[in-house]
Parts: C-alpha cells; structure tokens; sequence
C-alpha cells in the first residue's frame, strides 16, 4: 500500500510541477503494465540533472506498438518495444535509432541487441529477456520431472484426486511451438547470410506434425478441458496456485503471481519429449524504444542511456524479476545463484529468437486458429490443417 502511495503522489507532483517547465523538458514514458514503480525511484536524479518532468503511463507492452499505430492514445516519447514487433515499427517508421557507440553495444548480449537491431542500427535498448520455464509445486512434487512422459504418468495417478501434473496453454502458438521445434519444424528458414527468409515456412512439415502429435496426445491424456478454453490462462494460474496443479509452463510473468499466492514452488528447464530433445520455444526481447514523433529524441535518448544503466537495470531485476541481458549483471553472483535467472539463460541457450518480421502477426492468429481444429477434434487431419495454415501466412503481406 505504501507503495503505491509513493507512485501516486510521484505522478501527481509530476502533473503539477510540469505545468512550470517548458513543453520540451517533459518526456512522456509508457512502461508496461504492473511495472512502472521499478523505475519511478531513479527518475528523480534524472529529472534533477535534466530540468525535466518524466511522465510516467502503465499500458500493456504487448499493445503499446498498436495503440501508437491506431493513434487510439497519445504518442510516447519513449516506450516498449517487443522483438517481434521490430519490423512493424521499423516499416512503419514508429521508432527512432539509438544512436549506440561499439562500446555501447558492448554492454549487451549479441543475440538480445540483433533481436532490436534492423541492419546492425539498433532500435531498441535491450530492457529483458523472456523464455517459458517450468514452475513446479514443492508441496506435490519433491523434484521436476526430466521427461513429459513422467509428468502424463503422474498426471493419470493423481486424476482421481482432481489434480494434475503439468499444465500450459497449448492452444497457443507461443507455447506449442515448443514441441514444433523439438521435432526439427521450424517457422521461418534462413538464407546463408542468417538473415530470415519468409518464403521458407516451416510448419507443415514431418516435424511441425510430429510434435503436434505429441502435443495432442499429453493433451488429451492429461489436460482438463478448461485449460483449453479461451480462458485457459487464468484457469492454468488458479489451478497451480491452489495446489490442483503439480506444474505449469509459463514465462516470467508469473513470478509475482506465484509469489503473491504463497505457493511453494521452484523453478526448472522445460521437459524432454519422446525423441530425446527438450521442448524449445522461442525467446523474446523487450526493449526501450524511441517514437520518431518524439520532439525530444536527445532527452528521450538520454533517458534510455538511464534507466537501462546496469544499475537501474539491477534494480528492474530485484523489482520485477526482469532479466536484464547487460553482460556485466549476467556475471553478477546474486544472477548466477537466482532460480529463475539461471534456467531463463538454460532455455535461451536452446531456444530460437523470436522472428522479428511483418509476418509474425499472422503466424500467431492463423497458427492459434490452426492449434484449436487439432486440439479439438478427434482424429485431426494434421497435413490439410497446416496446409491451409501456411497458404495463409504465404497469402498475407
């Protein structure tokens, strides 16, 4: 509660103090949603050797490149770019570059400054990284299972008791894919250069369908039919937290969650499947990005430089549990000893970049679509649905 009293009368002085500064020494920032007290303590020192007012808005950042593309809100000076949205924003000529020194890149972990960079110029400052984990009840299960086939086996022991062994969100691309991957399918191809080549599409081949299989299988076996709802999000959370649910795969978004329900709960690399290989997703990167209507881009840029500073990035990461991918911080003791910290890096070493190419936005809403035809009928033709899933995603622009 003292908490948010802070932010609420930070945000107050801010409205009142910034009608004596001049318009151009206030920049308008959007953190994301839940988020913004990791970095309302820092702003002070900044607004003091700046002359500035920081104005600070909570939006999801999944949304908030929409919202300044449907101009439904005012535009930011500054806001979150995630690394698939890159070359949305880049297209549409949203975002600003930063203009990085080589020691500047330096900071940063390669892959996490190439999942925001468009033709090595960087368009985002590296804010986080994200990858699914497991998170397992302590209370049901002494230690994670290796396997999935041992979580199913534990699942059919305990259905009886209504619970269940481990639960994420299948129906969702974000997580299915994991299994795609895990069978050599693959979204995108790449050209030798490594850049993605859109014309190779990958998930309609022998693997995509393997691994679908074997999703569809644990599915059916272990899996209520509310956590294949459109609900399933909250219906996987409320069954973990109250102890219906040995394990979940989920992002770090839920820590706090898990945290605040008082759960006692660890955290673990996601299982190996049938063929030996472990299920591997994608990983995101999310960033602090620069609108080009910004009037203030020098301030905005400055800012950046800021608030990402190892430090203030360390405090993000006590605040939020938000992994910053700066290198000096990844070698810090209290990273390398942290749970969550340490099988986030696990998972990425294995994982894929998340494609940052225009379209993405139509492999998420044909795949989902696709995802809910296999997981609710019987006896799915796998070949003709994920043909038609790729004639989409070719079709579309």
């Amino acid at each position: 509660m003292l908490k948010i009293k802070m932010l609420l009368v930070y945000i107050f002085l801010s409205v009142n103090i910034s009608t004596v500064i001049a318009d151009d020494n206030v920049l308008t920032v959007w953190e994301d949603k839940g988020k913004s007290l990791a970095i309302v303590n820092q702003i002070a020192e900044f607004e003091k050797n700046n002359n500035c007012i920081v104005k600070i808005f909570e939006k999801d950042a999944e949304k908030q490149l929409d919202l300044i593309m449907t101009n439904n809100g005012q535009t930011p000076d500054v806001f979150i770019l995630i690394s698939d949205r890159l070359i949305d924003a880049y297209s549409n000529k949203i975002v600003r570059e930063i203009d990085y020194s080589q020691e500047d890149r330096d900071l940063y972990e390669t892959s996490a400054l190439n999942a925001l960079s468009v033709a090595n110029k960087v368009y985002a400052a590296p804010r986080s990284i994200e990858s699914l984990v497991i998170y397992y009840n302590k209370d049901l299960l002494e230690y994670p299972y290796e396997t999935l086939e041992e979580y199913a086996e534990y699942s059919e022991k305990i259905k009886s008791k209504e619970k269940y062994g481990l639960l994420g969100n299948f129906q969702k691309f974000y997580y299915a894919n994991s299994f795609i991957n895990a069978y050599g399918g693959y979204t995108f191809g790449k050209y030798k250069n490594k850049n993605i080549n859109i014309f190779d599409i990958g998930l309609n081949n022998e693997g995509t369908i393997l691994g679908l299989k074997e999703l569809k299988d644990f599915s059916q076996r272990t899996m209520p039919k509310e956590a294949l709802s459109k609900k399933a999000d909250s219906v996987i959370d409320l069954m973990f937290t109250k102890g219906k649910a040995a394990a979940v795969i989920n992002g770090p978004i839920a820590l706090k969650k898990y945290s605040k329900s008082g759960i006692n709960f660890g955290i673990a690399p996601l299982p190996k499947l049938k063929n030996g290989k472990k299920l591997n997703g994608y990983y995101g990167v999310k960033g602090y990005a620069i609108s080009s209507k910004s009037r203030k881009h020098q301030l905005a840029e400055k800012f950046i430089r800021f608030i990402n500073s190892p430090e203030n990035a360390q405090n993000r990461y006590f605040t939020n549990a938000e992994l910053p991918p700066i290198k000096t911080l990844l070698e810090q003791s209290f990273i390398s000893c942290d749970e969550l910290a340490n099988t986030i890096i696990s998972q990425i070493n294995e994982a894929s970049q998340m494609p940052n190419v225009h379209k993405m936005r139509i492999v998420w809403k044909t795949m989902d679509e696709s995802l809910e035809k296999i997981l609710s009928i019987s006896n799915p033709n796998y070949k003709t649905v994920l043909n038609e899933a790729v004639s989409k995603i070719k079709q579309c622009d």
